[in-house]
């Protein structure tokens, strides 16, 4: 691979790379959302044994299951480009791209919504806050 993927999201300048470094950077974002996956099933799991302690559990709950959900479409959409890219690239494939881009940004707001309601409420940080 001869371009590395930027950490920030949407800092990656892919002009002129190949289509080769896309598809294996497809591949990169494919396995992290499934690492993602596992890792929100199994807070979700530890929320559960420790709902009792657990202020708002509901809500955790809910954010979790809908992440996982959201992430669990995502994972479908890496699979269906990382099988059909290597075919050649349809403007089905740049839809998918997009959607996936615009449904990262409602969740994003989502996550910063959640952050606002209950972890900066419980921390007592200032609402303004990103």
């Amino acid at each position: 691979m001869t371009r590395q993927r930027a950490e920030i999201r949407g800092g990656t300048d892919y002009t002129g790379v190949s289509l080769k470094d896309i598809y294996e950077h497809f591949g990169q974002w494919r396995e992290s959302t499934n690492t993602l996956i596992k890792n929100l099933n199994g807070f979700k799991s530890e929320a559960i044994k420790n709902r009792k302690n657990i202020e708002h559990i509901d809500d955790i709950i809910d954010f979790i299951d809908l992440s996982v959900d959201l992430f669990g479409r995502f994972l479908s959409d890496w699979d269906r480009l990382l099988v059909e890219i290597p075919g050649g690239v349809s403007e089905a494939h740049i839809e998918i791209l997009s959607q996936i881009v615009k449904r990262s940004e409602y969740h994003e707001k989502t996550c910063i919504d959640f952050k606002h309601n209950h972890i900066a409420k419980d921390l007592g940080m200032n609402q303004c806050d990103p």
